[in-house]
């Protein structure tokens, strides 16, 4: 047998973590690989009313109106309170002309006394005017608290929309008398939403959370909708009875909510939908993979008829000699190298070959797959120039972890590394193991669904 096809694959770690299949057509899987879950669309709403009590001067969205972000939606009569903020200003303007005249009153008989080494003006008359003095200045205070009170009630005249969504009712009209427990609007939000389906007991063990679906509708049946579950409810619907027959205990359902990301805005709260959730339980699955290079020497066979099986919830490790082709498999299941053949002198596409990476066709939808997958390089490609700190925000961002996860993260993978001590300095300046560690923590900065390292331990202490 030819040596390229003893691929016994060497201090690889192929890491496959909760990783459960998506699709992106129906058409990738058979029926008995998916689950089928019929539901309605679900949206949050929120009812807006203004906090202060006052008649209606404007209301400025129609019932099905798109109203974005911090949009003015509707006004209060702001007469009374525009006279009330006059009053208040000319109290502010009083006390600081009274606050002036009680300084220089001070001034004189500070002066006074100054002059007559203290016989002109008796020590009573100099604590009476610094009594004075402390009096206005609180009085001043007060009085620009209770104009600035004045002036935020005026802005609260204006009802703003708090989230981007769609105006579903319109409750009160100009005119009416507005208060906090009388909303004017309910605002159904863009975002989130999801489908509320049922999953019966079951096939409630296929489903978990974080599990990719697609979502279809009847109006674009070809066009699914991306989303995940995000819920399961750990109760059933119904109310057990204390004595059930096997067939019963079968027809309890459990709520699953699927979140989608709906960038069309098509979904309408109530819609019926169906969500679509692989059942498939391999994270790769590999048939007749075929990888040729062409050198100056003729053509390179790296990988032959290679075809295997991994398994979710499975640690792979591959071993094997220098040149196996260990890599360029890493690199086909990442999406970054194609299945291809030497025809001649040109590279050709294998057609034969089939790599499916989480359910997905990673030679159709190499992108799909990259999106829930984190892969770590044999050869350090992070930035030299960026210190420890910076390489991790860099990859956080891009990745889109925020706010109290990204500090966990954080904690966790630098005590995990030891490199704490060195988040400031240049990783150009690291040793071969720490730069090692820097690429597995800026690979693991999220939690990918499946994760793969070529040769992580290569320079580096154990953990």
């Amino acid at each position: 047998m030819k040596r390229s096809a003893k691929v016994i694959f060497v201090l690889l770690i192929l890491l496959s973590v909760m990783c459960w299949g998506c699709i992106e057509r129906l058409d990738l899987l058979n029926d008995s690989d998916q689950l089928k879950l019929y539901g309605n669309v679900d949206i949050r709403q929120v009812s807006l009313a203004f906090e202060n009590s006052e008649r209606i001067a404007e209301v400025l969205a129609e019932e099905g109106d798109f109203v974005k972000e911090g949009q003015v939606v509707a006004r209060l009569q702001t007469e009374t309170l525009k006279l009330q903020i006059k009053q208040a200003e000319a109290r502010v303007a009083s006390i600081i002309a009274d606050l002036e005249l009680a300084k220089l009153n001070q001034t004189r008989l500070q002066n006074l006394s100054s002059g007559t080494s203290g016989r002109g003006v008796s020590v009573q008359e100099l604590d009476n005017v610094k009594a004075v003095l402390k009096v206005a200045e609180a009085k001043l205070e007060g009085a620009k608290a209770e104009l600035a009170v004045l002036n935020h009630q005026m802005e609260l005249t204006e009802l703003k929309a708090p989230q981007a969504g769609v105006v579903r009712t319109r409750l009160l009209e100009v005119g009416d008398m507005a208060f906090s427990t009388r909303p004017v609007y309910t605002i159904a939000l863009n975002s989130p939403k999801w489908i509320r389906v049922y999953v019966n007991e079951v096939n409630l063990g296929f489903i978990k959370e974080g599990l990719p679906a697609k979502v279809y509708i009847d109006t674009f049946p070809d066009e699914p909708i991306s989303g995940r579950v995000g819920y399961i409810s750990s109760v059933a619907e119904f109310t057990p009875k204390n004595v059930q027959t096997e067939e019963l205990r079968t027809n309890l359902v459990y709520e699953v909510r699927i979140i989608v990301e709906d960038q069309d805005n098509r979904l309408r709260l109530g819609m019926p939908a169906m969500g679509n959730v692989p059942m498939a339980d391999e994270a790769v699955k590999i048939e007749n993979l075929n990888r040729d290079f062409l050198a100056e020497s003729g053509v390179v066979h790296a990988l032959r008829n290679v075809s295997l099986n991994i398994m979710s919830g499975t640690l792979t490790a591959l071993v094997g000699p220098d040149g196996a082709g260990k890599t360029t498999l890493l690199r086909i299941i990442a999406g970054l190298l194609s299945p291809a053949l030497a025809n001649k002198k040109k590279l050709i596409k294998d057609i034969n070959a089939k790599v499916s990476v989480l359910g997905i066709d990673v030679t159709r939808e190499p992108q799909e797959v990259q999106n829930l997958i984190s892969y770590m390089p044999q050869r350090f490609g992070l930035y030299e120039d960026l210190s420890v700190q910076e390489n991790l925000d860099l990859y956080a961002d891009l990745h889109g972890v925020h706010g109290e996860e990204r500090e966990k993260r954080y904690r966790y993978l630098l005590e995990m590394t030891n490199l704490a001590k060195f988040t400031d300095r240049l990783a150009g300046r690291l040793s071969g193991g720490m730069k090692q560690k820097l690429g597995l923590m800026c690979t693991l900065i999220r939690v990918p669904q499946l994760l793969l390292l070529d040769e992580p331990t290569v320079g580096v202490d154990p953990l």
